[in-house]
């Protein structure tokens, strides 16, 4: 790789790394297609590649978040942990599934969700605030572990990150703000990733030189992001936000129309 691919590859990582950092998505649903329609590289490869990125990519927004004080912790893990226990059964039922199917339902979860934002307002009982404080009743903790489930089910099914949905289930059902929401999502992210980062690895099916790359652009990228989402207004984030997850729910069906070979 030359020194002006890498380059270019690095500022696309910065791109990704913004909006990771910004609201709270790994980014694989825009690195798998750049990888694979962009540069070519096969399915497998792109998919490995991207979690290779996403998992220090999170790292590095959570990590401004903390500072912050725009991310919990605590809660981030229970995500994380109900996810990766639950992300086993999404893989096995996109095995045993249609591949449009998979696609159908993804555009359906996603879509809904991106209307859910759009269409009510700022959160007005936060659950979290600036006080870097949050009471882990039942409620909270059950919460976490649904909403962890639930994102770790779909992203096995689908082959893309939780925060798609971790982020909007937080703001609509636990009534977290979206840059706390965003922080938070982002350490479930890197719990999740990590174990298909691992399988992938031993395979052999990282295309480390891309990864490196990309992590060259998104690890500052998630820092400024991060930075970024608590300079904005809480109404316009949210509405940027549910028309990032529509490009998403239709970037997952040219995925779909693509990948399906």
């Amino acid at each position: 790789m030359d020194v002006v691919f890498f380059i270019l590859i690095a500022c696309m990582g910065v791109g990704v790394g913004l909006l990771s950092g910004m609201f709270g998505i790994g980014g694989g649903t825009i690195i798998v297609p750049l990888l694979h329609l962009g540069f070519g590289l096969p399915i497998t490869v792109a998919t490995a590649t991207s979690l290779f990125t996403i998992v220090p990519t999170s790292i590095s927004g959570f990590v401004k978040h903390l500072r912050n004080h725009t991310a919990n912790l605590k809660f981030g893990l229970l995500l994380g942990v109900a996810g990766a226990c639950v992300s086993p059964i999404g893989v096995y039922l996109n095995a045993i599934s249609p591949p449009l199917l998979v696609v159908i339902v993804a555009g359906i979860i996603i879509i809904g969700s991106a209307s859910r934002m759009l269409m009510t307002g700022s959160a007005t009982t936060p659950a979290y605030d600036e006080s870097d404080t949050l009471c882990f009743d039942w409620r909270t903790v059950g919460g976490a572990i649904f909403i962890g489930a639930i994102a770790g089910l779909l992203s096995g099914y689908v082959g893309v990150g939780g925060g798609f949905i971790m982020v909007p289930l937080m703001v609509l059902f636990m009534h977290f703000p979206l840059k706390y929401a965003a922080g938070t999502s982002l350490v479930a992210i890197a719990i999740l990733a990590i174990p298909g980062t691992v399988t992938y690895a031993l395979f052999g099916n990282i295309e480390y030189a891309y990864g490196v790359a990309l992590m060259v652009g998104s690890i500052p990228g998630a820092q400024v992001g991060a930075w970024l989402v608590t300079r904005f207004d809480e109404r316009i984030m949210r509405r940027a936000f549910g028309c990032l997850l529509i490009c998403v729910g239709a970037l997952l069906v040219v995925n779909g129309v693509f990948f399906g070979e």
